[in-house]
């Protein structure tokens, strides 16, 4: 610590790390070992799809639809440490999707282009009639809240390849 005052550091002692395996207090810490897999396949059989949020670095996320024929195709595109939420399925229905749009603040817009890609955009009112003429040639479309009114139906953080889980995520 006298080291690092005299290099103009602040150190500070601490009682734990916070990248300590053993902690497990943050809900979100849920290993995506075999047993989190195994309730995706089983939530995409009873669904016919869901949607998996990839959030590889704090503010940014790729989405995949996961359905039981590439769920372990996807699993193996995922950025290590990430955090895993997974959504209910797109709707088919765009416009019935869009009509979930809040008259006011933000929301999460994901969409299934014509190419099958799924795509991602935060939107405010003021944008509710671009948002619509830029989805009018989408597959699918959900609308999810921001912040506090976000409940996954799974959530998991990716464990190292020997299995440790180093990561932590606030919920």
């Amino acid at each position: 610590m006298a080291r690092a005052n005299r290099h103009g550091l602040f150190a500070e002692r601490i009682q734990r790390s916070p990248y300590d395996p053993a902690l497990t207090e943050d809900a979100s810490a849920r290993p995506a070992d075999s047993g989190f897999w195994d309730e995706v396949a089983t939530i995409a059989v009873e669904r016919g799809a869901v949607l998996l949020e990839e959030g590889y670095v704090y503010n940014a996320a790729r989405w995949h639809r996961i359905t039981t024929s590439n769920l372990d195709a996807v699993r193996t595109q995922l950025a290590p440490r990430a955090r895993l939420l997974v959504w209910p399925d797109l709707q088919t229905n765009v416009d019935a999707a869009l009509a979930n749009l809040p008259d006011e603040g933000l929301s999460e817009v994901i969409w299934q282009d014509h190419n099958g890609q799924v795509n991602c955009r935060c939107v405010e009112e003021t944008v509710h009639g671009a948002l619509r003429i830029r989805l009018a040639e989408a597959q699918a479309a959900i609308v999810l809240p921001l912040m506090d009114e976000r409940h996954p139906l799974l959530s998991a953080v990716r464990p190292d390849p020997d299995g440790v889980l180093r990561a932590r995520w606030a919920p």
